[in-house]
């Protein structure tokens, strides 16, 4: 009996442990976006939105997103998927790390406000 009948029992077991990960992967990723959906919708009901509006955003997401993977699956194309799947991870990472705006701004205001050497920097001077 060779490994690969041996593995025929198993749910996948005709994929390669490489196919494994993959899918592993992206059934977390899956997981997680869809999670996202959810908790977005929360939110954006949260702050007011009535839920035409909170599907308006959700399927306005949707259509950027299939729209994206139009793009790059044509740039995968010409340039080779691992080119590609690196690209996205750079660029993910790189959106991890940036702080949100709200922590951006709050810094700002923060430098702002101690700025001023010690004499009032309020707007409210009379």
């Amino acid at each position: 009996m060779t490994a690969a009948a041996s593995r025929a029992g198993w749910p996948l077991g005709w994929l390669s442990r490489d196919g494994k990960t993959l899918l592993a992967c992206r059934l977390l990723r899956t997981f997680g976006y869809g999670s996202l959906a959810v908790v977005l919708a929360i939110a954006l009901e949260q702050r007011g939105l009535d839920p035409f509006r909170v599907g308006l955003v959700l399927t306005s997401a949707l259509a950027g997103s299939a729209a994206i993977t139009v793009f790059w699956s044509l740039v995968a194309d010409r340039y080779g998927r691992r080119k590609t799947v690196a690209t996205m991870a750079l660029a993910m990472a790189a959106g991890g790390l940036r702080p949100p705006r709200e922590a951006v701004r709050d810094r700002a205001a923060f430098r702002r406000r101690w700025r001023g050497g010690g004499r009032d920097s309020s707007t409210g001077r009379a």
